[in-house]
């Protein structure tokens, strides 16, 4: 077996290894959304989450000649204008427009979202988005929308 065969089916393994995370981690978001939206845990519940991964896949648009041009949401948004990173503080105000977070919380989501801020950097920018009134501390480390 060549070096470079060995070396496409390691990185083949390892790709297909964080599909299965990214899979499973849109399942236990849409199954928590499909909780607090009162459905039962067991099938009625699996479904809605199954159904909401699945929506959220992107469709395909092709060009005359077969190849695939874009990827476009189910909204109608371009795969890749939609994944260009949002600023921390779109994103903060984004997430807690959503419901109440900790500040790891919303650490875990920037991370989720490819927005590298480090822990004393997001302090500082809850800590001016509070003063701006953009937000409101309700508790220790606890954040919410203020508008």
């Amino acid at each position: 077996m060549a070096a470079t065969e060995f070396n496409d089916r390691a990185t083949v393994s390892i790709l297909k290894q964080q599909l299965i995370k990214a899979v499973e981690d849109a399942y236990a978001v849409a199954w928590a959304i499909s909780r607090l939206e009162g459905r039962a845990e067991g099938v009625e519940c699996a479904r809605a989450a199954r159904d909401a991964v699945v929506a959220g896949l992107p469709t395909t648009r092709e060009v005359g000649n077969g190849h695939v041009e874009s990827f476009v949401r189910s909204d109608g948004v371009a795969a890749a204008e939609a994944e260009a990173p949002a600023s921390p503080q779109e994103m903060l105000l984004t997430i807690l427009k959503e419901s109440d977070a900790s500040v790891r919380e919303l650490q875990d989501a920037l991370d989720d979202h490819g927005i590298t801020v480090s822990p004393g950097n997001l302090s500082v920018i809850l800590s001016r988005m509070n003063q701006a009134g953009l937000i409101q501390r309700t508790g220790r480390g606890i954040y919410r929308y203020a508008r």
